[in-house]
């Protein structure tokens, strides 16, 4: 079994699904974060930065969501990340794409419109929303003519390219990103968000939405 510490994020999302997906055997242990408990001694101890997620396995803890979740999918042969070295390379171009060039910007125009105003009572950074908007527009053309070609990012089969990419953008309909022009994300959009594996989640995703 593995422990996940982390309330449910958009950025503990993606080592859930994984875990869900694959029926691996865990445990979560809910971190509130408005209340600071990450910045407590005993989380600082597993995370001097104090973020979420982590991952504990065997006495040895792991950070960073995108590595937990590469982690977790490895512990298994599988179709979500598998062992052939060009698949697992197409998986990750997509990946680091959405990680370099995607997530940021959803990120902060749902944190500067959401999350902050709601959990800590902060003002909205107009500039860089506009900014990030922007960027979004510019890279949106490319994943939507992507997902013209197939089913999912890499292809016709479920990949843990979806699963992250997924989870990097799922902030998009609360924070009023318009990206209904976008048919082909569209479609790839809502077949995920219908999976058992993330449903499950939706309820404490939007308890705790950022």
């Amino acid at each position: 079994m593995v422990t996940l510490f982390g309330s449910t994020t958009l950025r503990v999302l993606k080592p859930l699904v994984v875990a869900e997906e694959l029926s691996i055997h865990y445990e979560q242990r809910h971190i509130d974060l408005v209340a600071g408990e990450h910045r407590q001694p005993a989380y600082l101890a597993i995370n001097a930065q104090g973020r979420i997620p982590v991952l504990e396995h065997e006495g040895r803890y792991l950070s960073e969501s995108n590595a937990i979740a590469r982690y977790m999918a490895d512990m298994t042969d599988n179709s979500l990340y598998p062992k052939d070295a060009w698949t697992r390379a197409e998986i990750e171009q997509w990946i680091a794409y959405f990680s370099y060039h995607v997530e940021r910007n959803f990120v902060n125009v749902f944190f500067n419109r959401v999350a902050g105003p709601k959990l800590f009572g902060l003002k909205t950074d107009e500039n860089l929303v506009n900014e990030c908007l922007a960027t979004i527009q510019k890279e949106m053309p490319y994943i939507d003519s992507r997902l013209a070609e197939a089913d999912y990012l890499c292809g016709d089969t479920f990949t843990l390219a979806d699963v992250i990419a997924f989870c990097d953008i799922l902030g998009f309909e609360a924070a009023k990103i318009d990206l209904a022009a976008y048919q082909n994300f569209q479609r790839w959009y809502e077949s995920i968000k219908n999976r058992e594996s993330v449903k499950k989640h939706t309820p404490k995703l939007l308890a705790s939405p950022f």
